[in-house]
């Protein structure tokens, strides 16, 4: 008999340091050719959003993960949010459908601030002076609570559309111990921040080559789907080092895609996360501009969900 996880269940059992281990473990699995990722799935609703559809399997595992998401931009307008998801998990041997865990996003946050901190963590400066938040929504949140666990900095600026959003953004993160200050323009946090996070859903870039400082970080968390872009094409072209979660995703979605449509950058010059990791691919000094994009690969929902489904039937059995 099938599972049912709910949103509550699931948070109980969520460790963050336990999350970030599985979220690299899977990009290692996934640079070793030992995950199998089937092709991203995606309908869009006319005029309302998106539903994408992400699924693989590691190979000598026992289970393989469907995760299905969607994207509806006016839910905020009625105070619903705007993003949701839910992952089904099913025997790899049988093809029984084990769990459905109704985590409503929750493991998708949960692993897109993961794979940050794996950035973070191989190719950050040495010395983190303030770190710049671009968005002021859920997965904004997310970012800085998995960030705490990858470094001491705590001083913060961020920038939002809506200044109430960002007021309470300060607000609730202040509460978590960071200093937070919210900025007038993207431009104050180019030029003050040497780790600058972009999770928003801009379809036009927001950063560009020429004010970016030498020496910084930008990870990239919110150009998931073919439209969207945060980083203008100048900005990867001048970029010392630039990362894929997967290559043959953002070939095709986000900022890479777009720099490859303008021919700003050729597929050469990016280098896969998984591949960085196990070849020893590092920061070279600390006047090297970095730019990561992250689209979401399978292998982060299949090791995330693979990690909650356990430790609830573990919490289960107890």
């Amino acid at each position: 008999m099938t599972k049912i996880f709910t949103l509550d269940e699931i948070k109980q059992v969520i460790n963050p340091e336990e999350a970030i281990q599985a979220i690299e473990e899977g990009f290692l699995l996934y640079a070793k050719n030992l995950v199998v990722v089937a092709p991203l799935a995606s309908l869009e609703i006319e005029n309302n959003g998106i539903a994408k559809i992400k699924y693989g399997y590691i190979k000598g595992k026992d289970t393989y993960v469907m995760k299905v998401g969607s994207f509806f931009p006016g839910n905020t307008e009625i105070n619903l949010p705007s993003i949701n998801a839910s992952m089904q998990i099913y025997s790899q041997h049988t093809g029984a459908f084990e769990a459905l865990l109704l985590d409503e996003a929750y493991l998708t946050n949960v692993r897109t601030a993961a794979a940050s901190v794996i950035v973070v963590k191989y190719f950050a400066p040495e010395k983190i002076t303030k770190i710049g938040i671009i968005g002021t929504g859920i997965q904004a949140k997310f970012q800085l609570n998995y960030l705490k666990h990858i470094t001491a900095c705590k001083k913060v600026m961020i920038w939002g559309k809506n200044i109430a959003s960002a007021e309470q953004f300060k607000l609730d993160m202040e509460k978590q111990g960071f200093i937070v200050e919210i900025a007038k323009d993207i431009s104050d946090i180019i030029s003050q921040c040497n780790l600058i996070i972009t999770a928003t859903s801009a379809v036009k870039p927001i950063i560009f080559a020429d004010p970016v400082q030498s020496g910084t970080l930008i990870i990239s968390v919110g150009a998931d789907t073919k439209n969207k872009c945060e980083l203008h094409e100048d900005l990867l072209k001048k970029a010392d080092l630039i990362l894929a979660d997967s290559r043959i995703q953002c070939c095709e979605l986000g900022n890479i895609a777009h720099a490859l449509q303008t021919r700003a950058i050729t597929e050469d010059s990016i280098v896969e996360l998984g591949d960085a990791m196990i070849k020893n691919i590092r920061r070279k000094d600390e006047q090297q501009i970095i730019v990561a994009n992250l689209t979401g690969v399978a292998v982060q929902d299949i090791q995330i969900a693979n990690l909650a489904y356990q430790a609830l039937l573990k919490k289960k059995r107890n």
